[in-house]
């Protein structure tokens, strides 16, 4: 191995004869040679060994490389074409393995074709030709059977097309005439309005508390003097029931009618019957 190169391996699923002094290029550029080419252990794969230049390649390690023909001076060379791929990744460096595709050769493919072979794609591609007129035919019945609805619906089709049009201008008439119809100035004297309604809401609520307010204070003076009224008002039924008592006990006793007009004294209310019940 030389100290300015680099040796790496492409590995071929299915391969074409391979000539000598094939050229290895990248973005159509030479950078290499094939060295040689070998199959694997098992003969499933072709090897084909690479020498590269320079040593050191700013490659990814999953580059792809494809063996194609170019025609020169009606000649055929063959060469191998190195890709890199959407998702690089790595560096390529010696001994490095990549994937190889042979790309078909048409010329080559149909000389080295069986006779059957080629007259079965005949026939294919008979078949695909008749198949194919078949279907312009049929196109062709469509496009006039299109072309004949089209003519005798033109009319309709006519006035479709005018009643949308017409139909389009009224929306447009409409549309401006709501816009006319709703001015800015309507617009904010109605926010105006909603303002001052606000307000007199809250003046009045304002109002109803003051009133509340005046309500509470002459209840407030009533439960206050509720209490001595009260107990006056006893103090009078007590009065009463005292006087009443000293009349009837007085009037159980001998001549107790004469003895009220002549002024006898009432006896107290505990000789009354009526404490006593």
């Amino acid at each position: 191995m030389k100290l300015t190169s680099v040796n790496i391996t492409v590995k071929f699923k299915e391969m074409r004869p391979l000539p000598r002094h094939v050229e290895v290029l990248y973005k159509g550029i030479k950078i290499g040679h094939v060295v040689s080419a070998k199959h694997t252990d098992d003969f499933e794969h072709t090897l084909v060994k690479l020498e590269l230049r320079p040593k050191h390649l700013a490659l990814p390690n999953n580059m792809r490389a494809e063996l194609r023909i170019e025609k020169r001076k009606d000649r055929d060379y063959d060469y191998i074409e190195l890709f890199k791929p959407d998702d690089p990744h790595g560096s390529l460096c010696e001994g490095c393995v990549i994937s190889g595709e042979s790309m078909v050769d048409a010329n080559s493919y149909f000389a080295n074709q069986s006779r059957d072979t080629l007259e079965g794609m005949k026939e294919n591609l008979y078949q695909a030709s008749a198949s194919l007129n078949d279907t312009l035919k049929a196109l062709d019945e469509l496009f006039g059977i299109l072309y004949t609805t089209v003519d005798e619906n033109r009319k309709n089709i006519n006035t479709v097309t005018n009643n949308l049009s017409r139909t389009t201008t009224n929306i447009n008439s409409l549309t401006d005439k709501i816009n006319k119809s709703v001015k800015e100035e309507e617009i904010n004297q109605s926010l105006n309005d909603i303002q001052e309604s606000l307000d007199n809401i809250k003046k009045a609520t304002d109002s109803l508390t003051g009133v509340v307010d005046n309500i509470s204070e002459p209840a407030n003076s009533l439960s206050n003097a509720l209490p001595s009224t009260i107990d006056r008002t006893e103090c009078i039924i007590k009065n009463v029931e005292d006087i009443t008592c000293g009349v009837a006990s007085t009037l159980k006793k001998p001549f107790g009618g004469i003895r009220l007009i002549f002024g006898k004294t009432i006896t107290k209310k505990q000789d009354c019957n009526c404490y006593n019940k």
